[in-house]
């Protein structure tokens, strides 16, 4: 062979090896180009189930869309029913705007609807057997697939860490879960440290000190659940099933439990990762309907807004416009100052999301002040008055506060505005804050309807002043019990405050949370429901949160002697259903 054919036959193997390097080239969505190791990154089969999500979905697929991972190597696969909202509309939507974009996208929705007589939010056995088909259905089609992965991603689970599938594949687990949130200071989260001997929930002593991150790695748990990752090709996987149960499980029937013990029989430890924020979930609640649960996703998304940048919206789904409505008001102004832009900006996103229209006034700024602009207006002190806490005169940065109101009090004599509301930058927005505003602008108008201003009380309690110490009196009762969830600390919180502002000398008693809850407990409690018996607004049955209720007062009556107030931690709820129940306080008096 001459040295002119070898060369020839060289070229040749140097473009074979280049066209078979070519396939590990990728461009992400950032548009860099850049090469990954030698092999093709692992396949993706994403499982998704839907329902009743029309309120979170855009925000849910907008960090989808965000992840760092090539979409061409990532296969939806999503189910739908029972949708009372907009759901199947919206994944239509999305899943004929992406069917380009990724791998593949398996969409089926039904509007067959199986429990006629059922609220939407009730959990009932029917309803998880069926999510429990539903998802061995998805594992199925993922092991068929041939898929590497198989990423099971909850509607309500927001990954806002964009490396989260690459970190979680890292740790080269079988079943890894990324730790999520589900606000600044609630204590649920997807993973759980403990089961008890019949298969339930069981806080224990680890619990906080890997939420909180004390505690941090790639930690077995006996259960993850929502966002969990699971190697399909590690030995055993073929073992995992959500459905049917797996003789010897006689735990709850549940979301979660079924393959938490499916991977136990398999040996497959599940693990729970916080080594890093990966994102936020929404801690799910008893909702009374589907408003119910958009306008707790909106507390959500006020409260992420304080301390954390907008939650995403995808690019793939249209908006809504906007319905505007200032609640009979007749103008709303947000006084900010121009040299704080990022207060300016929450308060505009807020604002937005309450669906107020607004008008933008810009603050005047006491760092511009002096004395003699204050004197060329006029303005003078009240003779003698300092500041109740500093004991000081007023400052320019409060002047510039009250010039900024008073500029907005003389535009509203001029041009004729009868009610207004005045909203400076730092305002935190407390959940249902439309709904709030509504019931005391009602109350306002009913009292008082030439009414001038109202305004917030004050809580504060200077650190400088000692507290006389509390004089407990429960009058004449023999005791005061505080019912309240584990799960909503917030609640339980501000009724703490609430009792100790009132003197009263009580106990603590946690509720037995409906959740954790099934027919199969209840009947080996031999609890029965009244015959005919249905609730009065949802001609409805008694639901798992209503029974878990009047466990918590059953509890307690077997401990009465005498004659006690039991005050529920809804003493205040922000529901009007509940409230038409509870009144403003429920107080139930028993004679043993």
């Amino acid at each position: 062979m001459n040295s002119l054919s070898i060369h020839w036959i060289a070229l040749a193997v140097c473009i074979a090896l280049l066209v078979t390097a070519i396939p590990s080239v990728y461009t992400l969505d950032n548009g860099d180009s850049s090469l990954e190791a030698a092999e093709v990154l692992p396949s993706v089969f994403l499982a998704i189930l839907a329902r009743n999500s029309a309120h979170m979905l855009p925000n849910f697929f907008g960090y989808l869309e965000n992840l760092d991972y090539p979409k061409d190597r990532i296969s939806l696969w999503i189910r739908t029913d029972h949708n009372g909202d907009n759901t199947t509309a919206i994944l239509a939507e999305w899943a004929e705007n992406v069917k380009l974009v990724y791998k593949s996208v398996d969409l089926k929705s039904s509007d067959e609807w199986l429990y006629p007589n059922i609220d939407p939010f009730e959990e009932h056995d029917e309803r998880f057997i069926h999510v429990a088909q539903l998802r061995q259905e998805g594992l199925e089609a993922a092991r068929r697939s041939g898929a590497d992965y198989l990423f099971r991603l909850d509607c309500d689970n927001f990954l806002v860490n964009n490396r989260t599938l690459r970190i979680l594949m890292d740790q080269q687990r079988a079943i890894v879960a990324p730790m999520l949130k589900s606000g600044k200071d609630a204590a649920y989260s997807n993973f759980w440290c403990g089961i008890d001997s019949r298969g339930y929930y069981k806080r224990t002593p680890d619990y906080i000190p890997i939420l909180q991150g004390t505690q941090v790695g790639c930690i077995p748990v006996p259960v993850v659940h929502s966002a969990l990752l699971v190697d399909l090709r590690w030995a055993g996987s073929e073992r995992l099933q959500h459905w049917p149960a797996l003789d010897g499980f006689t735990g709850p029937m549940d979301k979660v439990t079924h393959l938490a013990y499916s991977a136990k029989m398999a040996d497959l430890p599940m693990h729970i990762l916080n080594t890093e924020v990966f994102g936020f979930m929404v801690k799910p609640e008893d909702y009374e309907s589907l408003d119910h649960a958009a306008q707790d996703f909106l507390n959500f998304k006020l409260e992420n807004l304080v301390d954390h940048p907008p939650i995403l919206y995808s690019q793939y789904i249209s908006r809504p416009p906007p319905v505007k409505n200032n609640l009979g008001l007749d103008a709303v102004f947000m006084i900010g100052l121009v040299r704080r832009p990022e207060r300016r900006n929450r308060m505009i996103l807020s604002l937005d999301e309450l669906n107020f229209n607004y008008t933008l006034f810009d603050a005047v700024d006491g760092r511009q002040l002096n004395q003699s602009y204050l004197d060329s207006l006029g303005i003078k002190y009240l003779p003698g008055w300092k500041d109740p806490w500093g004991e000081r005169p007023m400052t320019f940065g409060e002047f510039g506060c009250f010039l900024s109101h008073h500029t907005i009090w003389q535009q509203m004599m001029t041009e004729g505005l009868d009610q207004i509301l005045i909203l400076e930058d730092d305002v935190v927005f407390e959940p249902y804050f439309r709904h709030d505003l509504t019931r005391v602008l009602e109350e306002a108008n009913r009292i008082t309807p030439n009414w001038d201003l109202i305004g917030p009380p004050p809580i504060l309690y200077s650190q400088y002043i000692s507290r006389p110490p509390p004089v407990k009196n429960n009058l004449g009762l023999d005791a005061v019990f505080m019912i309240g969830l584990v799960r909503r600390p917030e609640k339980r919180n501000r009724m703490i405050l609430s009792l100790d502002e009132l003197n009263f000398n009580y106990t603590l008693f946690d509720a037995v949370d409906g959740r954790q809850l099934n027919q199969s407990y209840l009947d080996s409690l031999s609890i029965k429901y009244l015959s005919g018996w249905k609730n009065p607004w949802g001609e409805r049955p008694m639901t798992f949160g209503e029974v878990g209720c009047f466990l918590s007062h059953h509890t307690i009556w077997q401990q009465l002697c005498h004659v006690i107030i039991m005050l529920s931690s809804l003493i205040y709820c922000k529901w009007p259903k509940q409230e038409q129940t509870l009144q403003i306080v429920m107080a139930t008096y028993l004679k043993i």
